[in-house]
């Protein structure tokens, strides 16, 4: 049942007026509603245990379907509610956060997702600190937790990951069919995580390249809105590869980089350790070893603070140790909460070129082409400290946030346990 405190603010939210609160009213509001969300998700995940209970005992259809025949939702929706329900069920104290609106269904989720790749016996070590994840759960976005999680799984696993990254090799298909209704070739590829960051960097380094270009022939005069749809212009981008291009000049390349943290490089993995693509994609530190004898990837080996060496130059364009940099700092794009991929970025001058804004690492960050535009065009203001943490004004002057550097947050932690 609610507590009195959640039934007040649920009253709250019934008769509340939102023509006249401002921005920060406005936050405080949807904080509140997530409160109520995480209440709600975690009454539906004790039905769900009981459902399964009864389905034992032959007297409930599974979880999975009660909730989406009953909840009018998909079958999708009801097997993701079923497992988040398997998970909270052996880790009590995190459904007692999700019940309390510490934590939403989405960290109840990653924990789901964590788990179930996971034998009988890592996943009693993994829920053998409860509290613990519950705690870190209510201070992390759902990604961060997923990030954490991946740092813990990594140093139950006795081999590093090795047996995993076997596994994903294994999976790895690409099934191609041609629909005889409408005469479209179709492609579906399951790649593994370092064979994917190859294919996915090569991609979007070719999209970039024929969006950007005044004049390209594989693309011809197509109508203006398809010149710009990344989906469309990448369908040319795949053919032009296959056909022995490789990506045009675009101020980005083709290199793929694996970040990983000193503390793994030197003293195997740990709790904290974190060894990823830079879209942010979990690899085997068993990988990343064998990469090390390879020359098609660059592994980024981060510091403390997860920072890599600044080379400046007195160009506009970032050179190529600059990209690399950024790319090992961040998989997406920096401002806070915005999960535009970095290959989709552009580089941006914290400090403007036309106000003498070098071009140093410490005044480069990479923003989608949205925010890229409320900064220049919207007024909206933004500073980076020598942490790499973003300040952010409204353009009524208003201090929004401050937002510390996201992606190597476990790089730091690792430090402090080394």
């Amino acid at each position: 049942m609610f507590d009195e405190a959640l039934v007040g603010v649920y009253r709250d939210l019934l008769h509340l007026e939102v023509g006249a609160r401002d921005a920060t009213e406005l936050g405080a509001v949807v904080r509140n509603i997530a409160r109520i969300r995480a209440s709600l998700d975690a009454v539906e995940v004790r039905v769900a245990n009981r459902a399964e209970d009864l389905n034992a005992d032959g007297k409930c259809e599974p979880a999975s379907s009660m909730l989406a025949r009953n909840g009018r939702t998909s079958q999708k929706a009801g097997r993701r509610t079923a497992a988040r329900a398997k998970a909270a069920a052996q880790a009590p104290a995190v459904q007692d956060a999700l019940a309390a609106g510490e934590i939403t269904g989405e960290h109840a989720d990653v924990l789901a997702n964590a788990a179930a790749r996971l034998t009988d016996e890592q996943r009693a070590k993994l829920y053998a600190d409860q509290t613990g994840l519950a705690k870190a759960a209510a201070r992390m976005s759902p990604e961060r937790f997923a990030d954490h999680l991946r740092g813990i799984i990594t140093a139950i696993e006795t081999d590093e990951g090795a047996a995993r990254a076997d596994e994903q090799r294994r999976q790895t298909r690409l099934k191609k069919y041609v629909d005889p209704r409408t005469g479209m070739y179709h492609l579906a590829a399951t790649l593994d995580p370092v064979l994917g960051a190859i294919v996915f960097k090569a991609l979007d380094d070719q999209t970039r390249a024929m969006i950007y270009a005044k004049n390209d022939a594989d693309l011809g005069d197509v109508v203006p809105t398809l010149r710009t749809d990344w989906e469309h212009v990448a369908a040319h981008a795949l053919g032009a590869l296959l056909r022995g291009g490789k990506a045009k000049t675009s101020g980005v390349e083709a290199d793929v980089i694996i970040v990983i943290d000193a503390h793994t490089i030197i003293n195997g993995a740990h709790e904290h350790t974190h060894c990823a693509t830079t879209d942010n994609i979990e690899i085997p530190v068993a990988s990343a070893r064998r990469l090390l004898c390879t020359a098609v990837q660059h592994l980024a080996i981060t510091d403390i603070n997860g920072q890599v060496l600044d080379l400046g130059t007195s160009t506009a364009r970032p050179n190529r140790a600059q990209r690399r940099a950024l790319q090992a700092m961040y998989s997406t794009c920096a401002w806070d909460g915005c999960d535009t991929a970095l290959s989709r970025c552009e580089i941006h001058h914290v400090t403007f070129r036309r106000f003498g804004g070098p071009t140093d690492l410490d005044n480069l960050l990479p923003l989608c082409v949205k925010h890229h535009h409320m900064v220049h065009e919207g007024r909206w203001r933004i500073e980076l400290t020598p942490e790499r943490t973003i300040r952010i004004w409204r353009p009524d002057g208003e201090h929004l946030i401050d937002s510390p550097l996201q992606p190597n947050v476990t790089t730091k932690q690792a430090a402090h346990a080394a």
